[in-house]
């Protein structure tokens, strides 16, 4: 779908100004109250990506770390009898779990074994992945391995949704987000991986 087309019917549904969703902050902001209040838009307007391939592991060694290869999903927050937060009905089951505080985030990642990445791990273990999912479609997180991954192996550092790290600071962006967005202190579309 163009551009103009996506922006003008978010425009339609939040009575936001076409011209100011042109603003990336803005146009996340929308987004956010969009996906998080699981508003349905007309049909066909929720495109689904091809399915993705299998992942063979769900973990990767990479700068002696074993990490999570795709962001903390439903199925893993339902696996730990943790409430799913903001699960849509078109969601993939393996698709990002978004809306997860930082608070959330630490205290499963510890449960687990592990903890956040920090800021400066990621940034070396993302560097040279694809864009990922930046304001593809509407229809919000893709299931891991829809885009490529990084040479590191890990899967949807940029663009699926904000991931947060052990500095309390949220990196990477949501599909909502332009590509390499500014790492941010209280963005609301984000999911988290884990290192040991």
């Amino acid at each position: 779908m163009p551009l103009n087309d996506w922006l003008s019917r978010i425009a339609r549904v939040t009575g936001c100004p076409r011209t100011r969703l042109e603003d990336p902050c803005v146009l996340e902001e929308a987004i956010a109250d969009l996906w998080l209040g699981d508003v349905v838009f007309e049909e066909g307007f929720e495109e689904a990506l091809p399915a993705p391939p299998t992942l063979a592991l769900p973990q990767v060694s990479f700068a002696g770390l074993q990490w999570s290869r795709c962001l903390v999903d439903h199925k893993m927050l339902a696996g730990w009898g943790v409430p799913l937060p903001h699960q849509r009905a078109n969601t993939p089951p393996d698709a990002p779990a978004i809306g997860v505080s930082l608070a959330l985030a630490r205290e499963l990642a510890h449960a687990q074994g592990g903890r956040l990445p920090r800021v400066s791990e990621w940034e070396a273990a993302v560097a040279d992945s694809a864009p990922g999912n930046h304001g593809m479609r509407w229809g919000g997180p893709s299931a891991p391995g829809t885009f490529p991954a990084a040479r590191s192996g890990l899967l949807d550092g940029w663009g699926n949704a904000w991931e947060w790290t052990e500095e309390g600071v949220a990196v990477g962006g949501s599909f909502a987000s332009p590509p390499h967005p500014a790492p941010q202190t209280a963005p609301r579309l984000t999911s988290f991986r884990i290192v040991r």
